[in-house]
C-alpha cells in the first residue's frame, strides 16, 4: 500500500453485539421488505462521490436546508449488471469525511447492493481502503470540473410513463437556461468575463439522435404516482438514456443537467461534486440561483454558510440559498471568486500579520467594476499559514451581473473558508460585513495576533478602501480632538432604503462616521458625532429607492446640527444621493496628540517585495521553489545552500517586511 492509501479496517469487535452479517444503516424491516440485493465480488472498487441535496424551507428549517451524502460510481462491468451507476452508501458521513470527491477511490471487500432503492450497505467487519491516487485503473481517470473554457450542455426533461413531465416545455427550458437575458449560459459568461462558457449541446448523440438547442425529452418507465423516491427515478433516467440517447459520459457532453417531474418528494435540487450530473425537482429547471448553484457544485465549490446561521445562509452570492425565481443577477462571495481563479490578476494573497508595515492599505473592487482599476482588488486572501483556514475579503457592489444580490449589497464581506486549500472544496462562512467607517477583528489570526480589517474609505461608489492592521504592532491611537455634530433622520415607510456617511474631503477621503441601521418606519432617530477641528468633510445620503424621504412615502428629512443646536441644513425631498459639506475651524484649544499613522507612511513600502521573483533553491539538492511554495510550505526560517535567510529574499511572501 503506498503513502497516499487511506486503509481503515473496521473489525465486529468494535461492535460487541454485532456480527459478520450486521449492515450499516441496515434494518429487520428492510429485510421483511424483500427487496432484491446481490452481494458485489470480492475487491470491488468505484470512484467516490459527495451529492448535495438541497430542500425545500419546512416550518423547522424557513429557509431550506441541504445534506450531503457520499455515492459510489461502480465501475462498467459491475454497473451493467447489476442495472445501477450511481448508488448510495448508508452511513458514510463519518467514513469518507476526509475524501475528495471525483477523486478518491473506494475499494472494499464486500458490500450488499439493494438494486431496487439503489443503496449499498457495507458490513460492519468489511475491509474497506480509499484511495486517493488520482490514476487508478479500475476506473475512468477523469479530470475535474473544468473552470474555464466551453462547456457543452445537455438538459434533460424527464417525462414518465403516465407522460407528466417538468412543467415547463423543452422551448421554454431552452430559454431559461440558454437563451434569457439572465439565465445559466449568460451569468456564468458575464461573471467569468467569459473565461467559462456554457453552450447548450447540437448534434447527434452516439445513438444517432438529433438534438437542437441543448433539451429532450426522455421518456422513462417510472410512475411519479406511485410513492417512489427520487434516487429510483435517477436510476431509470440513466437506464432510458442509455438506451435512448446512449453513454452520456461521452466527451461531447460536458455538464447534463435533468429536469425531473414533480412527485418524489420536497427535494430542490442536487449535484454530484466534480462531476457533470445535476437533478431539478420541476420548478426548480427554470430559477438561474438554483442553476448557478448546482453547476458551481459540478465545479467544486462548497455552500457558502454565515456564521450563527448555518452553511447555507450566506445570500451575499449563489452558493447560499436558491429562490425561485427565472431571472436574478448574482455571482459568488470572495472566497469562491478566488476559487474559480477568473479574477487571477485582481486577486492577492497576503499574510495578515506584518511586523514592520502593521498598516497596509487595499482597494476592493466589486466583480461588475472587473478590469476598470488596475489597482482594485476582486477578492483578497489572509493565508494563516500554521492553521487551515484561510480568510477572504470582497467588495459585494449590488451592480451589473451582481445587481439582485440579496444581502450585503455594497458592503465589504470577510469569509473564512473552513479546511482546505484554495483549490479544494470546502464550505465557507460569512464571519462579517461592513459599511463604510466599520471594522471587524479576526481574533488571533494564524495562532498568533490579532488582525483587524477596517473599511476607510469609498471612491465614486466603485472602489472600497480598507485598512488590514496587525494590531499588536500599529502605532497607538489617540483620539483627536474634536468638535460634536447631530445627525437626525425621520425615516418614512420605507426606513431600510435610507444610509450616510460622513468622509474627509482631502487624501483619500477617509470615513469619520455612518449611519446606523434604520429598521423602525416614520421614526425620528439622532446620531451623535464628533469631528476632528481643521478638517473638511463630505456628508452624503443615500436613497436607494431614489424618492428621497418626503413626501410621497411619509413626512421624513434629514438634517445636520452643530454643538449649539444650530441646523447647517436639511433636506429630504426627491434625491438618490444628496451632498452637503461640513468645515470645522481649527481647535480653539489645541493640545500636543498622537496621531494615527498616515496611510502614505504606512501603505506600499518599497521593500514589502520578494526581492527575487525567480525561484530559490531552498536546499542544497532540492529543486527551485517559488517565494509563495517557501511560505506555503513554512521555508521561511530556511537557509540557501549558501546559508543565507530566505525570507530575506521573500519578504512580502513570509511577512517580513
Amino acid at each position: 500500500m503506498n503513502a497516499n492509501t487511506l486503509l481503515f479496517i473496521i473489525a465486529a469487535a468494535i461492535v460487541a453485539t454485532a456480527s459478520s452479517s450486521t449492515l450499516r444503516g441496515h434494518s429487520d424491516d428492510q429485510e421483511k421488505q424483500g427487496r432484491c440485493r446481490r452481494e458485489l465480488t470480492e475487491g470491488t472498487s468505484c470512484r467516490l462521490y459527495m451529492k448535495d441535496v438541497e430542500y425545500e424551507p419546512t416550518e423547522d428549517q424557513p429557509n431550506g436546508y441541504s445534506q450531503e451524502e457520499w455515492v459510489c460510481e461502480l465501475p462498467r462491468d459491475q454497473s451493467s449488471s447489476l442495472g445501477v451507476k450511481f448508488i448510495d452508501i448508508v452511513d458514510s458521513g463519518t467514513i469518507f469525511a476526509n475524501f475528495t470527491s471525483g477523486v478518491s477511490v473506494l475499494n472494499v471487500d464486500r458490500a450488499i447492493v439493494d438494486v431496487e432503492d439503489p443503496k449499498m450497505y457495507i458490513p460492519r467487519d468489511a475491509r474497506i481502503e480509499v484511495d486517493d491516487e488520482r490514476a487508478f485503473n479500475a476506473l475512468d481517470n477523469r479530470e475535474l470540473a473544468a473552470k474555464k473554457g466551453t462547456l457543452n450542455t445537455l438538459v434533460i426533461r424527464v417525462v414518465d410513463s403516465n407522460g407528466i413531465g417538468a412543467d415547463a416545455s423543452i422551448s421554454q427550458l431552452r430559454d431559461d437556461i440558454f437563451e434569457d437575458e439572465v439565465c445559466l449560459k449568460s451569468q456564468y459568461e458575464r461573471c467569468s468575463y467569459g473565461n467559462l462558457k456554457i453552450e447548450a449541446f447540437n448534434g447527434r448523440t452516439s445513438t444517432n439522435k438529433q438534438i437542437n438547442g441543448g433539451v429532450v425529452d426522455l421518456n422513462v418507465n417510472f410512475d411519479v404516482t406511485s410513492g417512489q423516491n427520487r434516487g429510483v427515478l435517477q436510476q431509470a433516467a440513466f437506464d432510458a438514456a442509455f438506451q435512448q440517447l446512449g453513454d452520456l459520459e461521452d466527451d461531447r457532453y460536458d455538464l447534463v443537467m435533468f429536469c425531473m417531474p414533480p412527485g418524489t418528494g420536497n427535494w430542490l435540487a442536487y449535484a454530484l461534486i466534480n462531476n457533470k450530473f445535476s437533478f431539478y425537482n420541476n420548478k426548480w429547471c427554470s430559477s438561474v440561483t438554483a442553476q448557478l448553484h448546482e453547476v458551481g457544485h459540478n465545479l467544486n465549490l462548497g455552500h457558502s454558510g454565515q456564521e450563527g446561521e448555518g452553511k447555507y445562509s450566506d445570500q451575499q452570492g449563489v452558493m447560499g440559498f436558491s429562490y425561485n425565481k427565472d431571472d436574478q443577477s448574482m455571482c459568488f462571495n470572495p472566497a469562491k471568486n478566488f476559487q474559480l481563479g477568473w479574477y487571477e490578476d485582481q486577486s492577492e494573497t497576503i499574510n495578515g500579520l506584518n511586523k514592520l508595515n502593521p498598516v497596509r492599505l487595499y482597494t476592493l473592487n466589486g466583480v461588475s467594476d472587473y478590469k476598470k482599476n488596475p489597482e482594485g482588488i476582486i477578492s483578497l486572501r489572509l493565508q494563516q499559514l500554521n492553521q487551515n483556514e484561510d480568510y477572504y475579503i470582497g467588495f459585494n457592489r449590488k451592480d451589473g451581473m451582481n445587481k439582485d444580490t440579496v444581502e450585503d449589497g455594497n458592503r465589504v464581506t470577510i469569509v473564512k473558508k473552513l479546511s482546505g486549500s484554495v483549490n479544494e472544496y470546502a464550505v465557507s462562512m460569512k464571519v462579517g460585513s461592513l459599511d463604510l467607517g466599520d471594522s471587524f477583528t479576526i481574533v488571533n489570526f494564524n495562532g498568533k495576533r490579532n488582525v483587524e480589517i477596517k473599511y476607510v474609505s469609498e471612491n465614486n461608489d466603485r472602489d472600497a478602501i480598507i485598512e488590514v492592521i496587525d494590531v499588536e504592532n500599529a502605532p497607538k491611537i489617540v483620539k483627536e480632538p474634536c468638535k460634536t455634530f447631530k445627525v437626525q433622520i425621520k425615516t418614512d415607510r420605507y426606513p431600510t432604503d435610507t444610509s450616510w456617511a460622513i468622509s474627509e474631503v482631502e487624501g483619500i477621503q477617509r470615513a469619520i462616521a455612518s449611519s446606523p441601521e434604520y429598521k423602525e418606519a416614520e421614526t425620528l432617530t439622532t446620531t451623535e458625532i464628533c469631528l476632528p477641528f481643521n478638517m473638511k468633510y463630505k456628508f452624503s445620503i443615500v436613497d436607494t429607492y431614489k424618492d428621497g424621504l418626503c413626501c410621497n412615502q411619509g413626512k421624513g428629512f434629514y438634517k445636520v446640527l452643530d454643538d449649539q443646536d444650530n441646523e447647517l441644513f436639511r433636506g429630504g425631498e426627491e434625491f438618490f444621493v444628496d451632498e452637503n459639506f461640513i468645515e470645522v475651524e481649527e481647535n480653539p484649544n489645541p493640545v500636543e496628540v498622537v496621531l494615527s499613522p498616515s496611510v502614505d507612511e504606512y501603505s506600499g513600502q518599497s521593500d514589502c517585495k520578494d526581492r527575487k521573483r525567480k525561484k530559490l533553491r531552498w536546499k542544497a539538492g532540492k529543486r527551485k521553489r517559488s517565494c509563495q511554495w517557501i511560505s506555503d510550505n513554512d521555508k521561511c526560517n530556511s537557509t540557501d545552500p549558501k546559508g543565507r535567510a530566505l525570507w530575506k529574499k521573500c519578504r512580502e511572501s513570509c511577512g517580513r517586511c
